[in-house]
């Protein structure tokens, strides 16, 4: 029986993900639900659990409430990171930084405690250096780290399709390299809608910067109008990360790996999105054979970024 780990579990996005989680988007055979958060959260944990108990989902079969990284760890298959460090008003990115360091560092340490080829998916910001930190604590090579731009994906993909006015299904293979930040690039070079390639019509229409600077943006758009940052499209991008991770396919879907064995000339030693597919035995590939020469340099703001909070954090380690 499987282990799903969410951390930060009273939050916003663990409430819309764990209500999907039991309604069986994820898998459909019976799971254990591991919640961690902080200590003074525990009683918000009570009442949640109350609620998922309220559903009689033949899916739950037990669930485990914790302030305890290693308690909440042993033995998890799939783990939704979604706990950290909020920024708050006039706090430096070295201070988000260093508050996140702390909190995902023990997580590290104690995510070596997890099942045999367990599956990982950083959520919480800045998703990609924190990401990094749990691969420097990790002693282990069977446990998947990623971190989440399929966000950004699906805002492309969205976008992409109301441009053409097209169902969304039919927009293809898009790719977002970098950071999860507004340093992240969208590639439509390898795009397609349907039988066309999607980049030669954006190009002929003039719009690639405009499909740019909406996935950049989208986050900002959504706290102006929603008066909170994105939450349950969120957790549905996580959900759908987590499935792209379980299920053989060629099909493109853009995902923060640890980058040591990319390609592209990337830094090997950063969490970067790249193109991934699932190989028939369940494997993690990055796709390799696509020349991006010609608009390499449009990596580098996402290279410098993760080398600026890398420094920051080795000196944490």
């Amino acid at each position: 029986m499987k282990n799903i780990v969410i951390t930060g579990a009273c939050g916003q996005i663990a409430y819309s993900l764990i209500f999907s989680l039991i309604q069986g988007f994820l898998i459909k055979t019976k799971f254990n639900l591991k919640l961690l958060d902080i200590t003074p959260m525990l009683p918000q944990l009570e009442g949640l659990k109350m609620e998922i108990e309220d559903t009689a989902s033949p899916l739950v079969n037990h669930v485990t409430l914790t302030d305890d990284p290693q308690a909440a760890f042993k033995e998890g298959d799939y783990f939704f990171f979604l706990g950290a460090f909020p920024r708050g008003p006039g706090m430096e990115r070295r201070d988000l930084l260093e508050k996140n360091s702390q909190i995902f560092i023990k997580q590290g340490e104690a995510l070596n405690l997890a099942a045999p080829g367990a599956k990982v998916l950083v959520v919480g910001n800045p998703c990609n250096t924190n990401a990094y930190i749990l691969h420097k604590k990790l002693k282990r090579k069977d446990i998947l780290i990623t971190s989440m731009s399929m966000l950004d994906h699906l805002r492309a993909q969205h976008f992409l399709a109301s441009l053409y006015k097209v169902a969304v299904e039919n927009i293809e293979n898009i790719i977002i390299w970098g950071n999860h930040s507004k340093s992240l690039f969208v590639d439509t070079h390898y795009a397609s809608l349907k039988e066309d390639n999607l980049y030669s019509l954006l190009k002929a229409d003039h719009l690639e910067a405009k499909v740019q600077e909406h996935t950049q943006k989208r986050g900002e758009m959504v706290i102006k109008a929603r008066g909170k940052s994105s939450a349950a499209s969120a957790a549905n991008a996580a959900l759908e990360h987590m499935k792209a991770l379980i299920k053989p396919s060629n099909q493109f879907f853009s995902c923060g790996i640890y980058s040591a064995n990319n390609p592209y000339g990337i830094d090997k030693d950063l969490f970067f999105s790249m193109p991934c597919i699932i190989n028939a035995s369940g494997n993690l590939e990055i796709v390799g054979h696509l020349d991006i020469s010609s608009y390499r340099e449009h990596l580098e703001p996402s290279i410098k970024e993760l080398q600026e909070e890398r420094h920051v954090v080795l000196g944490l380690l």
